[in-house]
């Protein structure tokens, strides 16, 4: 009876040595990030002309971007795939900057291909061009949220009211990934129904490097040079070899930038948080203002999101099978302010000036602002950050948040991207 008590006794002063250490740590924790943030409270107090906060279902109006934007040629945002008031956000900032400087040349995180049957469906507004374009589609998510789908339809309600010179265009430069799409493309070139091209991935691969050059000889005179590019630029791709993904994107863009002759044009890019990330090295941002071939350097200016309470949607093969639904995709819960789980430092002082239920634009670019000089935001930590967001863990020296972005979006309460019936 003796060792019984004994044991209950050392059982209970371990579990509120433990309890004792987890408050500790969490106090340590507060008091630590109540420290951290105060200066970014302070600043936000003081700049509150740099905060849009705006409702679900109501508008921005970018008013605070409206001299950033004239001072940069490609603005950059970087969603987390699968938040349904990312897609809201993304088609509002391209009216915008359509509507203010003449921005017409739309980013996308698609393949050449892809890109090429959504401009046929802006062209001519046949909606089952949408499901056959994203069946395949590197964004998994995507496939099957109605949202994704339903972007385009907005994109090509927008364009009927605009004259067809200011009409908003698609540019994929994702490495090739749909190979049947590819097939269909050079047949719609070629317009020849007696050349077989195949579709499946390793027979195109080989076709395209064995009979596409004599082919794009045989054709050259009966093609325009737009065409002839878009043979050429499938060749290359379908014999080139997968390298960094970063690395294909700013290739290919480079490419048909010097193509299409596109000079003093303004550009907007949509793609995943961390492709617009500047500094993270070999993404697409960081290749793209580095670079001394192409106008950027310091003409880029990325917009980052950041979530609070909200739904992401995620592929369910992906999961673990006692957390999917039922279906291709999973309704998961996500935030950046849970410690320990999922933190992203910095993110309270942002919470201080918004809402729930709301989207949040804070631009954080100023002369005077707090993220020129520290590190904030970027870096997540936690257990799902340690799991999962692989590219939010940035490190090196002398950096600081506006070296990565210049403007965020937080995003609270957001639903997820609703799968398709």
């Amino acid at each position: 009876m003796k060792l019984y008590k004994t044991t209950v006794k050392l059982i209970s002063i371990t579990f509120i040595l433990i309890a004792i250490s987890i408050i500790a740590v969490y106090s340590m924790f507060v008091i630590k990030e109540y420290y951290h943030d105060k200066a970014y409270i302070e600043y936000w107090d003081k700049h509150q002309n740099q905060i849009e906060n705006v409702k679900h279902g109501k508008l921005f109006n970018f008013k605070i971007l409206n001299k950033t934007i004239k001072d940069h040629d490609l603005i950059l945002f970087g969603e987390m795939h699968g938040t349904e008031q990312s897609q809201i956000i993304d088609v509002q900032l391209i009216k915008y900057l359509n509507e203010k400087i003449g921005m017409k040349y739309h980013l996308a995180e698609l393949d050449y291909s892809q890109a090429y049957f959504i401009n046929q469906y802006l062209a001519n507004g046949n909606d089952s061009l949408i499901q056959h374009t994203l069946k395949n589609w590197g964004v998994v998510m995507g496939r099957n949220a109605k949202s994704y789908h339903d972007k385009w339809r907005k994109i090509y309600a927008y364009n009927q009211k605009l004259p067809l010179d200011k009409r908003i265009k698609v540019i994929g430069i994702e490495p090739l990934y749909n190979y049947d799409l590819a097939s269909l493309q050079i047949k719609q070139i070629l317009r020849n129904p007696s050349i077989s091209v195949p579709s499946e991935k390793s027979e195109l691969k080989q076709w395209a490097k064995n009979k596409m050059p004599e082919i794009i000889k045989a054709y050259t005179p009966k093609l325009n040079n737009q065409n002839l590019f878009d043979l050429n630029l499938l060749r290359q791709q379908l014999c080139s070899d997968f390298e960094e993904r970063g690395k294909h994107q700013y290739d290919n863009f480079k490419t048909i930038y010097k193509q299409l002759n596109l000079k003093h044009q303004k550009f907007y890019g949509y793609f995943g948080f961390g492709h617009v990330l500047q500094k993270k090295e070999g993404s697409f941002a960081h290749r793209i203002n580095s670079s001394n071939e192409l106008p950027f350097q310091n003409k880029t200016f990325s917009i980052i999101t950041q979530i609070i309470d909200s739904h992401v949607g995620l592929n369910s093969s992906a999961l673990p099978e006692f957390i999917r639904d039922k279906g291709p995709c999973t309704k998961i819960e996500y935030t950046f302010d849970a410690p320990f789980i999922n933190y992203s430092s910095g993110i309270n002082a942002l919470k201080e000036f918004s809402t729930k239920n709301s989207n949040t634009l804070f631009v954080i670019n100023d002369n005077n602002s707090p993220y020129s000089k520290k590190l904030s935001l970027i870096e997540t930590k936690g257990i799902i950050a340690n799991i999962l967001d692989e590219n939010l863990k940035i490190k090196g020296p002398n950096i600081v948040l506006t070296d990565y972005c210049q403007a965020i979006v937080l995003i609270r309460n957001s639903d997820w991207a609703n799968t398709l019936d």
